[in-house]
């Protein structure tokens, strides 16, 4: 936090994100004053770097790092701030027993051209024509484990990242920043016509859009600022992948836990990865995908008696693969089948036969859980059972007569869409590498035995289960 003392009113206030440098900027007036504030964060340092500057006129402000809950905050010096924390669960019926989770901290350090006092946690600048906050943060999770580590000395590592950046100058550690993100944003150039809209301030643009207002513009921003998001919250040094809120959660129990959700919104953070020509930004997906299914070969033997491994319909940093939150929602098994396809449209585009050997495993685990869930109809067609379309709803007539709504069910259809598309993908694998050509066989076999893709009568639509029933939510 940054308070400035002067509590004036503040005029001609601008507030930008540059895209192609990563760099968010403020320009206000205050008191005849004009500054401009600068923040990122640097891939090569590994911190967090913002500078405030006047137009020379002196200004004063309170310099301070604070957390709601699980964190104290002190000053060492007159120009230090250390965090240290650690995150406590309370015991809830719902998210299980309370206790002790991940430790971390924070350190900051402030330079300027003013006076330096400090109070406790705050540090208090005055006289100053310019700010520079410097800060490093650090956990003691480990990515190699899906899990936190005791033995992480992750305080060392926060004197020596602090210590790299203070003793650098900071335009330096600017253009280096700025040029080490372009070789990330600057891989694709997409532009499209601009009219007198695209001077307007871009929550505007979003509300005259609404009324049709001519702004192609605004299509190519949009594009521009969802590559921005990938790279930000999986390129760079990302170690997990982009989740939910991306790196940008700021609440304490935060929506939907801020997880990875499965059931598409996964998937979905990552179609752009390779078309958007962000390769790179794939790799902590792989690695999520080598580590939950290995987790997820456990949670297939103990709850469904299977080989190969599976997932349902979220996971979080730590790794679950079974079935939580609810049974209805909660149960989606053919998560993994799904999620193999973004493993596999990354070798599309790289054409990198060493990472299909890597992926392979992976590929064949998820094509064993299928084989071993399927099981015959009273038609002879192979189905999944149970089975839902995810986070869809239909009705159905219980054996009272009454109209009931459901989730669950056995062959909904996006089951068959998503098995024929990972064994696909797998018997390409293996004609490829020239590898098991017996499991292509097996692959081939179930594939005939699936049920077709059939017409709603209904809608005119892919019918979206076995049967054609009247969804919730047409």
């Amino acid at each position: 936090f940054v308070d400035f003392l002067d509590k004036s009113p503040v005029s001609d206030y601008r507030k930008e994100l540059e895209l192609s440098e990563a760099v968010a900027r403020i320009f206000w007036t205050k008191s005849k004053i004009n500054f401009k504030s600068e923040c990122f964060i640097s891939e090569d340092f590994d911190g967090f770097v913002y500078k405030v500057k006047s137009d020379g006129k002196p200004f004063s402000c309170n310099v301070s790092i604070k957390r709601k809950q699980d964190a104290y905050s002190s000053c060492v010096n007159h120009d230090t701030i250390i965090m240290n924390g650690r995150v406590t669960y309370n015991t809830h019926h719902y998210y299980g027993e309370g206790g002790e989770g991940m430790s971390f901290g924070a350190k900051l350090c402030v330079k300027t051209d003013g006076e330096l006092t400090a109070d406790h946690s705050t540090i208090t600048v005055t006289d100053a024509t310019y700010v520079i906050v410097y800060a490093a943060f650090e956990t003691n999770y480990n990515v190699n484990k899906y899990d936190i580590d005791e033995t992480i000395d992750f305080k060392s590592k926060l004197n020596k990242t602090i210590e790299n950046l203070v003793n650098a100058d900071y335009e330096k550690i600017k253009e280096t920043h700025i040029s080490t993100h372009k070789n990330w944003f600057g891989n694709v150039q997409f532009e499209l016509e601009e009219t007198e809209i695209s001077k307007l301030p871009t929550n505007q643009r979003l509300k005259e859009l609404k009324w049709d207002e001519y702004d192609p513009d605004l299509f190519a921003l949009y594009y521009n600022f969802g590559r921005y998001l990938l790279i930000e919250s999986s390129g760079k040094n990302a170690r997990l992948p982009a989740n939910l809120q991306g790196i940008w959660c700021h609440d304490f129990n935060p929506p939907w836990g801020s997880d990875f959700h499965t059931n598409i919104n996964l998937q979905m953070n990552y179609w752009p990865s390779e078309s958007a020509n962000l390769s790179k930004t794939s790799a902590p997906f792989i690695h999520f995908m080598k580590m939950v299914s290995s987790f997820g070969s456990e949670t297939a033997k103990e709850l469904f008696g299977a080989r190969g491994w599976v997932i349902n319909h979220t996971t979080d940093a730590f790794g679950r693969t079974g079935v939580h939150d609810s049974v209805d929602c909660g149960f989606f098994p053919m998560a993994g089948p799904w999620l193999c396809l973004n493993l596999w449209e990354h070798y599309e585009y790289t054409n990198d036969e060493s990472y299909l050997k890597e992926i392979y495993p992976i590929l064949k685990g998820s094509c064993r859980f299928v084989q071993d869930y399927l099981i015959e109809d009273s038609n002879g067609r192979l189905v999944t059972s149970p089975s839902n379309s995810p986070e869809n709803e239909f009705y159905y007539i219980d054996a009272d007569g009454n109209k009931q709504e459901s989730m669950l069910t056995h062959g909904a259809t996006i089951d068959f869409q998503i098995i024929n598309a990972l064994f696909t993908r797998t018997i390409s694998a293996c004609e490829s590498l020239n590898i098991d050509l017996d499991f292509v066989d097996e692959l081939r076999n179930i594939m005939a035995k699936l049920p077709p893709m059939e017409v709603s009568e209904r809608y005119g639509t892919i019918r979206e289960w076995i049967k054609d029933y009247e969804e919730t939510e047409p």
